[in-house]
């Protein structure tokens, strides 16, 4: 009991603040506690497999993007087992046309879901989002609407998004 002299106080010392033995040193304050990271990329890394198998299906596609977009393709997917990099790339003032497989859209569109999940970069994410989409909407169109044969054209895809013309709207088309 206290005396009376001492004031009562509701507030008890922190557990770590009790007094220790002399011989004993002094014990560092609880580190904080790491800062919570930012959520990572929503979805699963796995692109759908019917878009895989459908892709796996396409005997001959059309990408046509320009040249950085070519090189960030090559650079995500080049190495992957499945994805063979072309001979021959035609070109034309930095736009490029390459012809690829069905194994080849398989390998791109894993790869650039891969890249797009795992990285902490939010441009690399976004090309590699924006260029899977690509693929994936064109391979949609062949899932959506199938055909089959050696008559139909090949499959393109384009890597160029552009503003609509508006009315009136002249270009001039480079010769």
């Amino acid at each position: 009991m206290r005396p009376e002299s001492e004031p009562q106080s509701d507030v008890h010392p922190a557990p770590d603040s009790a007094p220790k033995p002399a011989g004993e040193p002094p014990q560092p304050p609880n580190p904080p506690e790491p800062p919570q990271q930012e959520p990572g990329p929503i979805g699963s890394p796995a692109p759908d497999p019917d878009i895989l198998r459908a892709a796996a299906g396409i005997a001959h596609a059309t990408v046509k993007a320009q040249r950085d977009t070519w090189a960030f393709l090559i650079q995500v997917a080049g190495n992957e087992k499945h994805f063979h990099i072309p001979g021959k790339v035609k070109g034309d003032h930095g736009f490029v046309s390459v012809r690829f497989s069905g194994p080849s859209l398989v390998a791109a569109i894993t790869s650039l879901s891969h890249i797009a999940h795992i990285t902490d970069n939010p441009n690399t994410r976004a090309i590699a989002e924006h260029i899977r989409d690509k693929i994936t909407a064109a391979v949609r169109e062949v899932l959506d609407n199938p055909g089959s044969g050696n008559k139909g054209k090949p499959v393109c895809i384009v890597i160029d998004d552009r503003p609509a013309r508006t009315e009136g709207e002249t270009t001039i088309e480079a010769k």
